[in-house]
């Protein structure tokens, strides 16, 4: 879009005029930010137009209980698309079910407005769920899980009950033709089977062996060489997440932060200690070989901890949105030491004897530490879930039934030997994948400015390979870069990533990423990781890969096992001595998206309005807030900055 230079002309000779009214437009821009908000918070009541009918159900039905187990409260969203937030009702027989946990929402909707604690819902039948969008955060579309509510039967009595959900009082928010509006419900109750377990069969019954005919011969007595007795055969490994996670503060003696994305653990100059409730009711009749905790160190620089930490049994009576340090159950027996860690990276100890001791039950851990080195780590609202805290459990299927010896084998005819029929052999395919870093604009010389966080991508072209892993080791300009973050891209529809490890120090990041054994091997092209760097130092800054024989490795099937990596290229980052001042949304150079001239003034102002209420597609610098959309609250920015200039 080009400037309407008319336009133009007529805001610059009024700017003397606007200027002198700041202090009005100040009171104009906050009464419009508390219409925002009450705009926001009045969804559920103002648009009460209704567009086609969400159904509320229930998953699975028919639940059965006892084992304790968990049901989802799922939502259909019909033709609706783009829910932005709701308030569901559902209501249970107390006297029938329990809650075993705290209810667990949807992370993605992290706004939480009301979530009915489970001693509350356990004392009234009832439960409210109260949750919205947070901004800038895309709505999931189809069928979605609202929340999960973990359950267990009260009695032995075998009866049937429901969970209903009341949509006389429940709302969904969507938006229709772009608006909010409250949506039409309907609902299906779930099914709750409580002690349905199979009759035994009659013990008096037993069945009399058929005997052998007279007549059959018997053939010659030999004996048979004694078995050793096989050990139990391993079995699946069980992943779970916690049903609930918070931390206390001693200096917030009443603060819950139960919806927070971070576990801390602190001794001075302030008492932080972390709680984790797993329900272990999947396990009950299982064999346990081992159990292991783990858990992911934020990315943040300073979250590691070079002190210890213990892991402590607990009570599992406390609430994820109620607990404070004053309700706070005392950490009980150490069961597990950590030994503090790295920015950025796992930490796993061994729960096994804790774990086995509470299983088919709920079990809850405190984390304290004596040290004055903090220690924070992702919790489970964490948006990445490979990130989020998980106790991995490695089963056994039990001991293999031992077949009785017999004291007179029959005499087998010995088979003829066959020669194996040959398995067809499968090309090897040569390395033919390619890597390469550009920013979302397909650029590797992007320009930025001092101080300035920003993205670049992870390409990978696979070319006739496909692909089910990569080793990434990349090497960053540690004087003008400093590394911030690296994260799946959208290459790998469901990735686990085993390592990431970035280390500003030296300058490199090691990333490992690859698809889960059930999944396919890809083929094609797209971004395979999103690496976010601060601008730190002026001057070009060169990102390059590590390859050879210690260097990066692409794992691809049929290619013997053999690096299928052909080439990488890198990219340099361009960095200019110039504060980035938010709000500074004027065009830097002539032909480029960068922006900013250094200063937030009346050429930034036109730039706003000339392009207010659009989308950002000609000048995207005018989004300032990047929430895909040119308005009041990008304006709010550039007003709290007027007059900034780069230092």
């Amino acid at each position: 879009m080009s400037l309407n230079l008319g336009k133009t002309a007529q805001n610059l000779r009024n700017w003397r005029s606007w200027k002198k009214n700041t202090q009005f437009l100040a009171v104009l821009v906050l009464l419009f930010s508390v219409l925002v908000t009450t705009y926001a918070v009045s969804n559920f009541i103002l648009y009460l137009s209704r567009a086609a009918a969400a159904k509320i159900y229930f998953a699975p039905s028919p639940l059965d209980l006892p084992p304790n187990s968990t049901v989802s409260v799922m939502i259909d969203p019909a033709d609706n698309t783009s829910l932005q937030g709701g308030w569901v009702f559902v209501e249970f027989d107390q006297t029938k079910v329990q809650l075993t946990g705290e209810i667990m929402p949807n992370p993605t909707f992290s706004t939480i407005v009301r979530v009915t604690p489970m001693s509350e819902a356990n004392t009234t039948g009832k439960i409210e769920v109260a949750l919205g969008l947070p901004p800038n955060v895309p709505s999931p579309t189809g069928i979605m899980e609202w929340a999960k509510i973990p359950l267990r039967a009260v009695n032995t009595t075998s009866s049937t009950t429901n969970i209903t959900s009341n949509i006389v009082n429940s709302q969904l928010v969507y938006l229709v033709n772009g608006q909010p509006q409250s949506v039409a419900l309907t609902t299906t109750a779930g099914i709750i089977r409580l002690n349905t377990l199979p009759t035994p069969l009659p013990t008096s019954i037993v069945a009399s062996p058929t005997p052998r005919p007279s007549t059959t011969p018997l053939p010659t007595a030999s004996v048979a060489p004694t078995s050793p007795t096989p050990t139990s055969p391993t079995g699946p490994t069980v992943s779970l997440t916690p049903v609930a996670d918070s931390y206390v503060s001693g200096s917030f003696t009443t603060t819950n932060w139960g919806g927070s994305q971070t576990l801390s653990i602190d001794n001075s100059p302030e008492i932080k200690i972390s709680y984790l409730r797993f329900d272990l009711s999947s396990l009950a009749g299982q064999g346990i070989r081992s159990a292991q905790l783990r858990l992911r160190v934020k990315d943040v620089v300073g979250s590691g901890s070079t002190n210890t930490q213990s892991v402590k049994l607990t009570d599992t009576n406390w609430g994820e949105f109620t607990i404070n340090y004053s309700n706070r159950p005392l950490p009980g027996q150490s069961v597990a030491v950590i030994n503090g860690g790295q920015d950025g990276t796992f930490i796993t100890v061994d729960v096994s004897s804790a774990v086995i001791s509470k299983q088919g039950q709920l079990i809850s851990f405190a984390i304290d530490t004596t040290g004055d080195d903090g220690l924070e780590l992702f919790s489970k609202e964490y948006s990445l879930t490979t990130h989020r805290p998980t106790l991995i459990v490695s089963t056994t299927t039990g001991p293999t039934p031992i077949p009785p010896t017999p004291t007179r084998p029959p005499n087998t005819p010995t088979p003829t030997l066959r020669p194996p029929t040959p398995t067809p052999s499968v090309p090897v395919q040569p390395a033919d994948t390619t890597l390469s870093i550009t920013n979302s604009s397909g650029s590797s010389t992007p320009t930025v400015v001092l101080g300035q966080t920003f993205t670049m991508n992870i390409n990978v072209n696979t070319g006739i390979n496909s692909i089910v892993g990569t080793e990434l080791y990349i090497n960053f300009d540690r004087t003008r870069l400093r590394a911030v973050d690296i994260v799946p891209g959208v290459f790998f529809a469901n990735p686990v990533e085993t390592l990431e490890r970035i280390n500003n120090t030296t300058g490199t990041i090691d990333y490992v990423l690859h698809t889960p054994p059930e999944t396919p091997a890809k083929r094609g092209s797209g971004i395979l990781a999103v690496m976010t760097f601060e601008a730190i130092g002026v001057g070009s800054a060169p990102i390059t890969w590590i390859t050879g024989v210690d260097g990066t490795i692409i794992g691809a099937i049929n290619t013997g096992a053999r690096n299928a990596l052909k080439s990488a290229t890198g990219a340099t980052i361009n960095i200019l001595g110039k504060q980035a001042i938010p709000g500074d949304i004027n065009i830097y150079d002539a032909g480029t998206d960068f922006c900013g001239d250094g200063i937030v003034n009346a050429l930034d102002y036109v730039v706003l309005f000339d392009n207010f209420g659009e989308a950002p597609t000609d000048h995207p610098c005018a989004d300032i807030n990047d929430d895909g959309r040119v308005n009041i609250l990008d304006y709010v920015i550039m007003f709290e900055n007027w007059g900034r200039t780069a230092q």
